[in-house]
């Protein structure tokens, strides 16, 4: 969406008004091509994101490109997400008492049970603390799964056979750590058909490294998102020279690399991508691509031939790690601390590891 073309009675839209105008929409489209063979799924958005505090602006600062026109692929959702939090929390707790005795730091100076104060941050300072924001991100994905259950419903209105899904950031798990987007694939999973999932190398910036630690780290993302539908990896491209990857020496490599280390676990690719996406000047783009088409060209269609009409995807694992929610969502080092464990086990021993979120 075009940031400096956003019209103004969009802006002075609530929050329901425009849960209410996106399903007008669904609907219409779904009615319009409820019997068209060559449309393959509907997305619902590309990498929606619940606001974290109130926000009148519905496109971000960040997740956007260029500075002018500020094309924003990252999409912001309820600018009011205060407004039910109190609700919520009375509905969850039913008395003060209860409330009291589950969070350690409640009341807050100045808060009442009439007027319940979100998490001044989205991890934990100490344990006194991580009731208030894991609730509160509970509450997000509450929202998440209202605004995804009004798409699915108006669609489904004119079209009960489409596969539906939603272009995904990799943090509805919060691996490493990090804010959440509260569209997390575990909860979205009953309304999804199957999940589509962003996949982005950048753990590392050394040649060396570069290959090995990215494919290593997607691959527990994909299989951390696993919720026993299918998993398409929608979009896993090269980001460009900002990031400094030795896209000279792993340009090729990181295609095909990615490919055969996602096979087992993905039922399929979209969008892999280009040397030039992002950043790369079209000079430097046509100095790229020879070392990009002599390991990649023909081989997307060969490893798509693998998984047509496949069924689930997962390559059996020796292990299985249990992660509690509430302290990936609250503590500020376990994510981070996953991702390293689950690189060096994979570099060490090669077992396969599987998560069970409790």
């Amino acid at each position: 969406m075009d940031k400096k073309i956003l019209p103004e009675w969009y802006k002075t839209m609530s929050d329901d008004e425009i849960i209410q105008g996106e399903a007008l929409f669904w609907s219409a489209i779904a009615e319009r091509y409820a019997d068209e063979p060559a449309i393959f799924c509907f997305d619902l958005q590309n990498e929606p994101f619940i606001n974290w505090v109130d926000n009148e602006e519905v496109l971000p600062d960040f997740g956007c490109l260029g500075t002018d026109r500020k094309f924003c692929y990252i999409h912001m959702h309820f600018k009011e997400v205060t407004e039910g939090w109190g609700e919520w929390v009375r509905n969850k707790y039913s008395t003060e008492e209860n409330l009291s005795e589950s969070w350690g730091d409640y009341p807050r100076g100045g808060e009442t049970w009439e007027k319940i104060q979100i998490p001044s941050t989205w991890y934990a300072l100490d344990e006194t603390g991580a009731q208030r924001i894991y609730d509160y991100d509970l509450y997000r994905e509450d929202l998440a799964f209202k605004w995804t259950e009004a798409m699915v419903e108006a669609i489904r209105k004119y079209d009960e056979r489409r596969l539906v899904t939603i272009g995904m950031l990799t943090i509805g798990i919060p691996f490493p750590a990090g804010i959440a987007s509260g569209f997390n694939p575990h909860r979205l999973a009953p309304l999804l058909d199957f999940v589509a999932i962003h996949l982005y190398p950048t753990r590392s910036t050394k040649a060396e490294d570069y290959v090995v630690e990215n494919k290593y780290w997607l691959e527990m993302l994909l299989r951390a998102n696993y919720v026993n539908k299918p998993i398409i990896v929608e979009e896993w491209y090269l980001l460009g020279p900002s990031l400094q990857i030795p896209s000279e020496t792993t340009l090729g490599e990181w295609f095909t690399t990615f490919l055969n280390e996602t096979i087992d676990d993905a039922s399929g690719w979209i969008c892999g991508g280009s040397p030039f996406f992002y950043e790369y000047s079209l000079e430097t783009a046509r100095q790229l691509i020879p070392n990009f088409t002599e390991s990649w060209d023909g081989k997307f269609s060969e490893y798509s031939s693998q998984v047509k009409y496949a069924e689930l995807k997962r390559a059996e694992a020796s292990d299985i790690w249990k992660i509690e929610w509430k302290t990936l969502f609250t503590s500020r080092e376990m994510g981070k601390e996953m991702v390293d464990a689950y690189i060096k086990t994979r570099r060490t021993s090669g077992d396969n590891i599987d998560f069970l979120f409790y």
